[in-house]
């Protein structure tokens, strides 16, 4: 199956919500599409197309770690996406403004997340700190092209340097006993 994609991106400032505002158009399957994304409010998102709004509302997690939230647009099945490099829209394997690769993010990735953040509950606010950051490293890591059981092994390894990290702080800070 193979999906043509040509877009050109208007990104603009919202002054209401200081929320970037990014408008395209693009060529899916033949057929002409002009998007309009902005954020609404916390967690939630428009996006228009040809005129026909979709709301679509994300979770904590998804401020968190970054928004992947599904949208069907003319019966196509597309995820909305908001990370550090502003919205774009995957559709097939590819996303629509950035033309990049669209990785789903793998179940398996959820585990190193909770193994992370439970280290608030060993050292508190600190363990939380080093937790969230060992978490959203691995998050990062497993949205990339690299094969899995690579990016399953660097989340291994930044989960168990994550813990490293944390006990030695403790123990010096003597939180441990």
């Amino acid at each position: 199956m193979s999906f043509v994609f040509e877009v050109d991106c208007i990104t603009e400032g919202n002054t209401v919500l200081k929320q970037p505002v990014q408008e395209w158009e693009s060529n899916i399957d033949g057929k002409q599409y002009r998007f309009l994304c902005e954020q609404e409010k916390a967690f939630t998102y428009t996006v228009t197309a040809n005129g026909e709004a979709h709301t679509v509302k994300g979770g904590f997690l998804s401020m968190m770690f970054g928004f992947d939230e599904p949208l069907t647009i003319d019966g196509k099945e597309m995820r909305l996406m908001a990370a550090r490099g502003g919205m774009d829209i995957a559709y097939g394997d590819n996303f629509l403004i950035s033309g990049k690769a669209y990785v789903p993010r793998p179940f398996w990735v959820w585990i190193f997340v909770v193994i992370n953040i439970s280290l608030v509950f060993m050292i508190g606010f600190l363990g939380g700190a080093i937790g969230f950051i060992g978490s959203a490293l691995c998050l990062s890591v497993s949205r990339t092209n690299f094969p899995a059981l690579m990016r399953i092994g660097v989340c291994v390894f930044m989960t168990i340097l994550a813990w490293a990290i944390a006990v030695v702080l403790a123990s010096s800070l003597g939180m441990l006993q």
